[in-house]
């Protein structure tokens, strides 16, 4: 089978506000925000325009579209140059050249990561845009899907993997006759693909008609844990420690628990043709805002511990650092980045 996640990260790598010297994309005076990742040069980094074109457009006039000349040599449309000539690729912001040494000239390298990061698209464009995108691919042939807990990975005697090139034509026909699920308020009552829109901040009617979409792997998680909970940590709160738990400690608990302790993810997994993507929230504490929100219960709690948290994580930073020699403490930390892979399947 196929990896859900895929990570790979290299070290000593710098993040910042760097030099811009390419073509300014935008209207005069309103300069679009870049920023370039890199470990060799500051002075790279141009502004890639948006969209880039990275492929034939079948709706374009014929004039425009990849043909043969009386010679036999294809004729390549001016916006996909950039991808048959290099020195257009560095002037669209998608090539570099770098300067190397000798000892990297000798060398070479083993692996070159490149990350693009867009600064460019507020909330409302952001989502936007991220409709577009399933829209478009829901209607290709190899389609969107919600991928259910359990499907198999690789082909045995008993079950075949849920791996397939193209939509099933039968089952996409289906789909779109009627919406899949009905958005509902109850957080026990939601569709697996209402949960994926919620988290995406996306509009649930997109997810209405993909494959899978009314499954409910979310809902039956969360009843799990609400039929687990009297035998085993609700047990443990109410009865074994008893004298170290309030009434409402536990009930503030067992309401988390129920909701949002989930094994398999907050957000389930989809299919983008025969790949399939595993969504992870992530986000920089300092960038919570929820946080400062008066919320009761845990929430609550974590609101009050975070700042405690990251004070003595500083202090521990700080020691190692004078301890060990500069960048030892964040290494530590976690906050640097380390080579290393990492394959989740």
């Amino acid at each position: 089978g196929q990896p859900v996640i895929s990570v790979d990260t290299k070290k000593k790598e710098l993040v910042g506000d760097f030099k811009n010297s390419g073509r300014e994309w935008q209207p005069q005076g309103k300069p679009e925000e870049v920023r370039v990742y890199d470990f060799l040069d500051k002075e790279l980094g141009k502004a890639i325009p948006s969209p880039l074109i990275v492929g034939p457009d079948p709706s374009a006039p014929k004039a425009d579209q990849l043909q043969a000349d009386g010679a036999g040599n294809i004729l390549i449309p001016d916006e996909m140059k950039w991808m048959t000539d290099f020195n257009r690729a560095v002037e669209v912001g998608m090539g570099f050249r770098i300067n190397l040494n000798a000892i990297q000239a000798r060398g070479g390298f083993s692996r070159v990561l490149v990350v693009g990061l867009r600064l460019n698209a507020d909330e409302q464009k952001a989502k936007k845009e991220l409709e577009t995108l399933f829209t478009h691919h829901s209607f290709t042939r190899k389609g969107l899907a919600v991928v259910p807990q359990g499907t198999p990975t690789n082909n045995t005697e008993a079950v075949g993997a849920g791996f397939d090139r193209l939509d099933d034509p039968d089952e996409s026909f289906d789909d779109r006759k009627a919406p899949l699920f009905t958005s509902d308020a109850g957080w026990l009552d939601k569709k697996d693909g209402q949960w994926i829109a919620e988290y995406l901040g996306i509009d649930p009617a997109l997810f209405e008609t993909v494959h899978h979409a009314d499954a409910s792997d979310q809902l039956t998680e969360r009843a799990m844990n609400i039929a687990l909970w009297p035998a085993t940590l609700g047990y443990w709160m109410e009865s074994m420690m008893t004298r170290v738990f309030t009434r409402d400690g536990i009930e503030q608990t067992r309401d988390f628990f129920n909701g949002y302790v989930l094994g398999s993810g907050a957000i389930p997994a989809i299919r983008i043709g025969s790949q399939p993507y595993g969504i992870f929230p992530a986000t920089a504490i300092s960038r919570m805002n929820w946080l400062n929100q008066r919320e009761p219960g845990v929430i609550g709690h974590l609101r009050h511990f975070l700042p405690g948290f990251q004070v003595a994580r500083g202090v521990f930073i700080q020691t190692a650092e004078n301890a060990l020699g500069a960048g030892h403490g964040k290494l530590l930390a976690g906050e640097v980045a380390v080579e290393t892979g990492l394959r989740v399947r």
